[in-house]
């Protein structure tokens, strides 16, 4: 009996050392996403596009163009897609928003506007991936008058509608 009590209590010593040694700690990571299952851009490797690019500017020429490798992603690989920009791109000066300088968009060699552009489905979705081919989208300035802009930061969100309608029947 006695030593099935030191056994006892040797056990609950040890059980009472481990517990109060053990340390943790929790880590909760939050993950987010934007879900269209029919339609996406992305870059052409399969990331997201960027959230933002930097326009160099050079004095003898104005803003270089950024050029962003992208491929449209579609469950429905026989639709065509029509893509048009949300607004007027354009930067502005963060400290005077009177000085604006216009951009231009173009994707896959097209110039984008509030008038959707339509890329056939043939064109771009060229095997039942629904990965189309590789297309440039371009940014770049207009660069008219870039001698006289105003000195300082400019900033502007280029906006993209990318949607594929359903045909109308006759």
């Amino acid at each position: 009996m006695k030593s099935s009590m030191k056994i006892a209590l040797a056990a609950f010593a040890v059980s009472s050392v481990l517990s109060m040694s053990a340390q943790a700690v929790e880590k909760n990571i939050t993950v987010t996403a934007s879900i269209d299952p029919t339609l996406n851009m992305l870059q052409a490797d399969g990331t997201e596009l960027p959230a933002s690019v930097a326009m160099v500017y050079n004095p003898s020429i104005g803003l270089q163009p950024v050029t962003i490798s992208t491929k449209i992603y579609s469950n429905t690989a026989t639709k065509d897609v029509a893509i048009s920009t949300l607004g007027t791109p354009a930067l502005m000066n963060t400290t005077d928003s009177a000085q604006t300088i216009p951009l231009v968009v173009n994707y896959n060699g097209k110039p984008l506007s509030a008038t959707a552009t339509t890329l056939t489905a043939a064109s771009i979705f060229t095997d039942k991936s629904g990965a189309s081919v590789s297309m440039p989208l371009v940014i770049s300035a207009t660069n008219t008058g870039h001698a006289t802009w105003t000195q300082g930061d400019y900033q502007g969100v280029v906006s993209l509608l990318l949607q594929q309608p359903t045909p109308v029947a006759p």
